[in-house]
């Protein structure tokens, strides 16, 4: 426990919380966990400063005048999310704006410090690296954070029934997790013992077998697809690729008015080449022809049928069928 107030204090403490990571941002953390803690500590509310507010509702110095002034000495935690999400422009001015605050209340971004992002963020501030994998212990300590034992009894009553892997698991499959625990009772339990170990997703080989089919990349992607489809039932596969279909589609909709700034904004997950050229290849009918073909391998799973659609749906969207329908 003297690890968990150690970071609760510092969160408490620092002025600036800088969350730094390689690939993927970690919403489920950032939209749930991270909330949750800053009200638990006795912040007087958690406040998002969104890029769409920023330059148009909100200047640059709008946004400094918010962080200086506190309503009856009541502190707030200002939360700014994926800092790259406003542009370099805006991103450059939070930056230095952030680098050195002193403010009454306490600050926090996520910034990407990946090799291929070219950045590196060497402020004053506390750090949390959300790139390393978590062991059990880790995981045990986050959920002491998060779920203290006045609320956490379900929590830690099932600590237990978690299977953690020798590699150890992401900072968003730990916040999974804790989210099934903390449902509590018979429910949470049976969810956690026949699916945690199914849970823990290999990021690496989905981001890469992402990346494969959407850049037609037919050796590399069945290949990798035969290599790790048995890993997980049908039903997985049919949400993970109906979700990277629909993000595509969210995506190239709003890259095609010219916006890609926003068009990042609203995905999660999609690889790093197809956000940079790959959508460049695709129009909307193409992916809306393949999620059909998902559709119909669902109904055919529900009514007792079996999952060939898929290794149908992979070879199609490889071979470009779904442009031609």
């Amino acid at each position: 426990m003297a690890e968990a107030r150690s970071f609760e204090t510092k969160l408490v403490s620092e002025k600036r919380f800088v969350f730094a990571g390689s690939g993927t941002y970690p919403w489920r953390f950032f939209s749930g966990m991270l909330p949750r803690l800053a009200v638990q500590l006795g912040f007087a509310s958690v406040s998002r400063i969104d890029p769409e507010d920023v330059g148009t509702v909100l200047s640059i110095v709008d946004v400094e005048r918010r962080l200086h002034v506190s309503f009856l000495g009541l502190r707030d935690f200002f939360w700014f999310g994926d800092i790259a999400r406003f542009g370099k422009a805006l991103e450059r001015d939070l930056l230095a704006l952030l680098a050195n605050y002193q403010g009454p209340h306490t600050v926090g971004y996520y910034v990407d410090i990946s090799p291929k992002s070219g950045k590196k963020d060497s402020a004053v501030g506390f750090y949390v690296d959300c790139s390393e994998p978590l062991s059990y212990d880790d995981f045990s300590l986050l959920a002491r954070i998060f779920y203290p034992a006045t609320e956490g009894v379900e929590v830690m009553e099932g600590m237990d029934l978690v299977t953690i892997p020798s590699a150890g698991i992401s900072l968003e499959t730990a916040s999974l997790f804790l989210t099934y625990l903390a449902v509590g009772g018979r429910v949470g339990k049976e969810a956690i013992s026949v699916w945690s170990e199914r849970l823990v997703v290999p990021e690496h080989s989905l981001f890469k077998l992402a990346q494969f089919l959407f850049s037609k990349d037919r050796m590399r992607c069945l290949e990798l697809w035969h290599a790790v489809r048995a890993e997980y039932p049908p039903e997985f596969w049919i949400a993970f690729w109906s979700e990277q279909l629909w993000q595509a589609h969210h995506f190239i909709a709003i890259a095609l008015q010219g916006d890609l700034v926003l068009a990042k904004k609203g995905v999660n997950r999609l690889p790093f080449s197809f956000m940079q050229r790959d959508w460049r290849n695709y129009r909307l009918r193409e992916l809306a022809a393949a999620h059909s073909i998902l559709y119909g391998v669902d109904g055919a799973l529900k009514n007792g049928g079996g999952s060939a659609g898929l290794d149908l749906f992979i070879l199609r969207f490889l071979t470009g069928s779904f442009a031609r329908a």
